[in-house]
């Protein structure tokens, strides 16, 4: 945090001239021209004329020294340093509206907020003994908890909607943008329903997986991926009728009602096959790793809530990966071998 203020600090002399003259009015305005194209519609959106709507594109584009947008008989196009600013000026508008809200909460006795993100597989062994600890430590503490796709969740980093995320990192993320820390490779494993014929073999092979109905995450995920390369080393060829959902509740409903097949990381298994909902065939393949990352928006300085989670999970993520650190695992009950 330290080295950040030092750089901002630096930079506030050559800022000073557009600090003085850009103004948040301008940059919403800016985000309404790229959304809607229409310099009338824009203006309507955030509550000016269009000849103030005209007049103050017209100071920005000044005072920025650029032009921002193209007027077109259909419409308003914007030019690369448009597209370039929009970007910029939806995060600043984001970070405002959450320090608003931030600031809301803190009237209403919260001890801060923390907004967090993480992919399915992560949440019982990672997220939530990192933030139980956190919140013994910080009673009051609000928090808003994002479960989605890697993907879904960098994009929420960067907008300025999450603080931090557990996840892998997407091949489409900008690192001038994110950064991220690996923290724990947790196993994948072959599942079903409680119950499902394959769960009474010894030994499950690529024969005996023909034909299989799969749900799975969606393609592009960074666990779809890794799902791929271990189904591939078990021989199995993916029929085209693949269920694709980044929900859990939706997989585990088909499975229970199906003899469809998934792939999860163990955690999940471990989490969802205690009471009895899912089991873990037994493949004989060695396990193939989901990578968890702790994943940030570069060069945004987390608040004492966010420093406290991050602590707290690399701490968890240290436990798990010590030799003992099976102890750290969502504890496995008996299981029930009915299907529910």
């Amino acid at each position: 945090m330290v080295a950040l203020d030092t750089t901002l600090s630096a930079a506030l002399p050559s800022l000073r001239p557009v600090l003085a003259r850009v103004k948040l009015r301008q940059l919403a305005l800016v985000v309404s021209l790229d959304e809607l194209r229409s310099l009338r519609r824009a203006a309507d959106a955030v509550a000016i004329t269009q000849p103030a709507a005209t007049r103050l594109l017209r100071e920005l584009e000044q005072a920025l020294g650029a032009r921002l947008f193209v007027r077109h008989a259909w419409g308003m196009e914007p030019t690369s340093f448009g597209t370039a600013l929009t970007r910029y000026a939806r995060s600043v508008l984001t970070e405002v509206s959450e320090a608003q809200s931030e600031i809301e909460a803190l009237a209403t006795g919260a001890r801060g907020v923390l907004r967090i993100g993480a992919v399915t597989g992560a949440v019982p062994g990672l997220l939530v003994p990192a933030l139980r600890a956190v919140r013994r430590s910080r009673p009051g503490l609000r928090v808003y908890l994002l479960v989605n796709t890697s993907d879904v969740l960098v994009s929420a980093l960067v907008s300025g909607t999450l603080d931090v995320a557990i996840g892998g990192l997407p091949a489409i993320a900008d690192p001038a943008l994110i950064e991220a820390i690996p923290l724990l490779d947790e196993p994948l494993c072959v599942v079903a329903r409680a119950g499902h014929p394959l769960a009474r073999k010894r030994q499950v092979g690529a024969g005996d997986l023909a034909g299989a109905s799969w749900v799975l995450q969606p393609p592009g995920s960074p666990l779809r991926q890794e799902t791929n390369v271990m189904l591939d080393r078990l021989g199995v060829r993916l029929p085209a009728d693949v269920i694709e959902t980044a929900s859990i509740v939706a997989t585990l409903a088909l499975l229970r009602d199906t003899d469809a097949l998934s792939v999860v990381p163990e955690d999940l298994e471990a989490h969802y096959g205690a009471p009895g909902w899912i089991t873990r065939l037994r493949t004989g393949l060695a396990a193939t790793g989901s990578r968890y990352e702790l994943i940030t928006r570069r060069g945004r300085a987390l608040g004492a809530a966010g420093d406290a989670f991050v602590t707290a999970l690399r701490a968890v993520a240290a436990s798990r990966r010590a030799p003992d650190g099976d102890r750290a695992r969502p504890p496995k009950a008996a299981r029930s071998s009915g299907r529910r």
